[in-house]
């Protein structure tokens, strides 16, 4: 047991803490507050804390800065008076601190303790697996800490930690540090530092200079900037700034502005103190400062979406809201009013997943640099986005992202007005167009269990008069209709809108031009990755653009035939990480060595070289190579595409003692294994193997090698084999592939008449081809060909493609391939017409997922249909259309997420009757 200095009552430790005697920490524990000690709390002759000024950061996210030395802990107030350190809207985990000032200068010695009492003991909102800080200072600059606990500290029953102090000097600042916040930010009650003997000393100290002054003004909503003018001979002066008691500026400098952001509204008066070699300034005053709130930009004509500024605006493509009732709600986003609440007439409400989006459509096209910052308005804590994602457009299809962030924050619940958050347009840069006209919006992240309750937006210029144009709107084109049955090629054909038979379109792939100014009709993307792609196509006039038409396409992999090896001499090796010590191409082209220090002990698995090979998926491989080293034991292994699964690896090599110089152990390996994803990195690496993934692959002292050895590694004759397919291969058209940006995609010169690419049905011959099982002895010499006959294995470009009957004058062999080309004549016999399908599998999905699986009858001599996905039973407006091949499909599309009612329907491409109506399950 120890006693306390002047305590005649003994108390019980409860946890550590440190203390500084003669500058040095020492061990030392955490005392129970005693009945003694929260006398003191509120004796101002005891608690030097008690009532002085406060400073602190980030900021009081909850509660009252007053109430950190207020002298009243938890039991003696009604409720919790706390102040909790963070920063509004929570989830801040950087450092925090509380600062008092003494208000004068006192001989450190007789201080003995410091108590700071907590609101409770959780790990959510105090330092409990965190630790703290008692830092003592004589100028708010320069810190000492005379007391510290880590993450193992504990707090006693009445949720205090009460440490012991014992340090020499002048003190007038005393900081509780905390170097990582807890999620709901440190809520601290109480803060007392205690004289217990009652004889706290003051001490002289020598006070440098004031600053010759400070200059104060306010050019922007919500912001000060302040120019300080050093006095003489303070050229190594710095100085701290303080906005009503909150430290605002430290240890900068004179003669430059500085802007503070984030000032409430009001007159605000700045305190100028000197620093110096350990000393401080008494400080002087600024002149006063009006500052004028942001939410008057709501209402003002600077705000481009405010429907009272601008008539023109309107909401679009929201990814969905919380209920029916909030469908038509969106409009109250832009009518210019802070109105807190969120009921249908005031607010709009999202749907409950994150992220979630939607488009301002101005109406109108406005200048690009005159657009300054977004606002946003929120009623709840609880049902707020804490990221932002800002994309500008001038067409409504390409979008350049030109602010984001994690910044936003609910700060009040309820009250009036809504709470308002303004981020600049800080990446305005990125976007190069002269002018805009849609604006995207998305939101992620905080609160969404009941959906994001938004009370109103603003996109703020940087002028009260705004610039536009007001334009006319360019027809888009009628369809677009795109597929891709092959690797690397988009086939796609632009149909024109009544009177658009001379109009021209440029095509983008994933926002990038792909073809520019071709005409309607059908045309090919060549050089795309496999992956899912938008292709969009937009009508060109006047120097203008349309709003896009967009589809979905996904590019099928490219897979490589039975037999073939993946791995070859043009395969790119790359090094796992810097550290590695591969040779720049260590595998198959030969033998390469890589050498290297040993760590004992070390994890060998960092020493690899990896590629992506691309395989089928369910396809089974078989897997060869050759290893030479001289650890002794080696493997190669697959992985997914993260490295974080080992698919299959070689058994652990044998030990041969090769005789070859600087080896020791050869090994070859073949084994199969079962493509599990269609892309994955494969991985050489050396260490020793063991069942679990995260086991030790350490070289250990009987590997015939020690720390320091020298590393030699030869890996030849790697192969990666399919074989035949043992399991069905996934649709391509519904791969979970991560798309690839396009590259460079090679444009062929879209033409309405050229040929349709897609492969001719070859089941029913054309009965006029001649037999290719007896060749015609007369068939004209192929070096001489007839110009006026195109042989078959040129498509005719100029063919129709309603023909059918290819015109062939060469006789082919039985083994060749049908030709691609579309035939020239168009059939005399008329066409049947196609039945109809239905849907024959009850049809579900998750409110909350965007996919939907379907089933419908195949329809004889149907080679396409037409599904169309609609909230309405009549179909009036259809929410997502795709054209498939199959009859076993599946949907996939935002659009579809967050619906409550869905139908769904079918038609064979050619058919003239839809199948009958089916409404979608939807389940919760």
């Amino acid at each position: 047991m120890r006693k306390f200095k002047g305590l005649k009552k003994a108390t019980a430790i409860t946890c550590a803490l440190s203390m500084v005697v003669a500058g040095l920490p020492m061990s030392s524990p955490v005392f129970a507050a005693t009945d003694e000690q929260k006398a003191m709390v509120a004796d101002a002759t005891k608690n030097l804390a008690l009532s002085k000024t406060t400073s602190l950061f980030p900021e009081c996210a909850e509660g009252a800065q007053a109430n950190l030395n207020d002298g009243k802990l938890k039991a003696d107030v009604t409720g919790d008076a706390h102040c909790a350190l963070s920063k509004k809207g929570w989830g801040y985990t950087g450092e925090s601190y509380a600062v008092i000032d003494l208000g004068d200068y006192y001989d450190a010695s007789t201080i003995e303790q410091v108590l700071v009492q907590y609101k409770d003991a959780a790990a959510n909102d105090t330092c409990i697996t965190r630790g703290y800080e008692i830092q003592f200072s004589s100028d708010n600059a320069t810190w000492n800490t005379v007391a510290s606990a880590g993450e193992d500290v504990t707090f006693d029953k009445d949720n205090c930690t009460v440490n012991d102090i014992s340090t020499t000097g002048a003190v007038r600042y005393v900081r509780a540090y905390y170097p990582k916040t807890a999620d709901y930010g440190i809520q601290i009650t109480e803060i007392a530092v205690l004289d217990t003997n009652g004889d706290a000393k003051t001490v002289e100290v020598s006070h440098c200079e004031n600053a010759a002054g400070v200059t104060v003004k306010s050019e922007d909503y919500n912001q000060i900037t302040y120019n300080i003018t050093a006095g003489e001979n303070q050229a190594d002066y710095k100085y701290m700034v303080y906005d009503d008691n909150v430290l605002v500026g430290n240890q900068v400098e004179a003669g430059k502005d500085y802007k503070i952001d984030g000032v409430s509204a009001g007159i605000h008066k700045l305190k100028v103190v000197s620093s110096y070699n350990g000393t401080t300034s008494e400080g002087i005053d600024s002149e006063e400062v009006t500052v004028k709130d942001s939410s008057e930009l709501y209402t003002s004509p600077r705000n481009i979406v405010n429907k009272n500024n601008n008539a023109d605006v309107s909401i679009t493509d929201i990814s969905s809201y919380y209920s029916d009732e909030y469908a038509e709600s969106a409009v109250n986003m832009i009518d210019g009013l802070l109105t807190a609440g969120e009921e249908k007439n005031v607010a709009f409400r999202t749907g409950k997943t994150s992220p979630q989006s939607f488009v301002i459509d101005l109406g109108r096209e406005y200048k690009t640099a005159e657009l300054d910052r977004f606002m946003i308005a929120y009623t709840n804590p609880r049902t707020y986005a804490k990221k932002y994602s800002i994309e500008l457009s001038d067409d409504g299809a390409e979008y350049k992202e030109v602010a984001s962030g994690d910044s936003l924050i609910c700060g009040t619940d309820g009250v009036q007005p809504a709470y308002s958050n303004a981020v600049k347009l800080d990446k305005l840069s990125n976007y190069e167009a002269e002018n805009v006209r849609y604006v995207k919006v998305t939101l992620s992240e905080g609160a969404v269990n009941y959906g994001y309750v938004i009370n109103e937006i603003a996109i703020v210029a940087n002028t009260d008069t705004p610039t536009y144009t007001t334009t006319v709107d360019i027809d888009a084109p009628a369809d677009l209709k795109a597929e891709s049955t092959k690797y690397g090629v988009i086939d796609y054909e632009i149909v024109a809108g009544e009177g658009q038979e001379d109009y021209e379109y440029n095509v983008y792939v994933d926002g990038k031009l792909a073809a520019e100014k071709v005409k309607a009709g059908k045309g090919q993307l060549t050089g795309v990755t496999d992956g899912t792609h938008n292709i969009s196509v937009k009508t060109v006039k006047d120097g203008s653009l349309s709003k896009a038409v967009t589809k979905t396409v996904v590019v099928p992999l490219d897979i490589v035939e039975d037999g073939t090896n993946l791995v070859n001499e043009n395969t790119k090796w790359t090094l796992n990480n810097e550290s590695d010590n591969w040779s720049d191409n260590p595998c198959g082209t030969g033998t390469s060595l890589a050498t290297g220090s040993v760590v004992a002990g070390g994890n060998w698995y960092s020493l690899m070289a990896h590629t992506t090979l691309v395989f089928e998926q369910g396809k089974v491989y078989t897997v060869k190579f050759t290893i030479k080293s001289n650890v002794k034991k080696q493997f190669l292994v697959a992985t997914n595409t993260n490295g974080d699964k080992f698919l299959a690896s070689s058994a652990t090599a044998t030990w041969t003692g090769n005789d070859e110089e600087g080896y020791t152990c050869d090994y070859s390996a073949e084994f199969e294994w079962t493509a599990a994803t269609s892309k994955q990195n494969f991985i050489i690496a050396l260490g020793q193997l063991t069942t679990e993934k995260d086991g030790d692959r350490g070289i250990k002292e009987n590997d015939s090698i020690a720390a320091g050895d020298s590393i030699n590694v030869s890996v030849t004759d790697i192969s990666v084999v399919g074989k035949t397919k043992q399991v069905e291969s996934s649709d391509t058209t519904t791969s979970t592939t991560t798309p690839s940006a396009t590259t460079n995609p090679s444009v062929t010169t879209p033409d309405a008449s050229s040929a349709d690419v897609s492969t001719p049905d070859v089941s029913t011959p054309d009965v006029s081809t001649p037999d290719a099982s007896t060749p015609d002895a007369s068939t004209p010499d192929v070096s001489t060909p007839d110009a006026s006959t195109p042989d078959a294995s040129t498509p005719d470009t100029s063919t129709s493609d309603e023909t059918t009957t290819p015109k062939v004058t060469t006789v082919k062999p039985t083994t060749a391939k049908p030709t691609t080309a579309k035939p020239t004549v168009k059939p005399t016999t008329k066409k049947a017409s196609l039945k109809s399908t239905k849907v024959t599998k009850k049809v579900s999905k998750k409110l909350s997922s965007k996919k939907v699986k379907l089933t419908f009858k195949k329809v004889k001599g149907a080679k396409k249909y037409d599904i169309q996905v609609s909230t309405s039973k009549k179909f009036k407006k259809v929410l997502y259309k795709k054209t498939v091949k199959k009859t076993k499909v599946t949907l996939s599309s935002k659009k579809l997420k967050g619906k409550k009612k869905l139908y769904v329907r079918v038609k064979a491409v050619g058919a003239k009757k839809w199948s009958k109506p089916v409404k979608i399950k939807i389940k919760k």
